[in-house]
């Protein structure tokens, strides 16, 4: 995440007004990037819970439980 964050840095066509504007962004920047990534672990989480949820087929006369 922080290759991340001076990637976009270095992308950013933006003249900072001071060295102090340009630490501001970077902080801003890594925080932001940092919930996008746990943003997007969590639905990695949630699309695995669903997928591994066993369903159950109803087969007269038995029941069979498929994973």
């Amino acid at each position: 995440m922080v290759q991340e964050t001076f990637l976009k840095l270095m992308n950013c066509e933006k003249q900072f007004e001071s060295e102090e504007h340009a630490r501001a962004w970077l902080i801003v920047t890594a925080s932001n990037t940092c919930k996008n990534e746990l943003r997007r672990w969590k639905r990695r989480l949630e699309n695995i819970k669903v997928v591994s949820q066993p369903t159950i087929e109803l087969t007269s006369p038995r029941y069979f439980v498929r994973i």
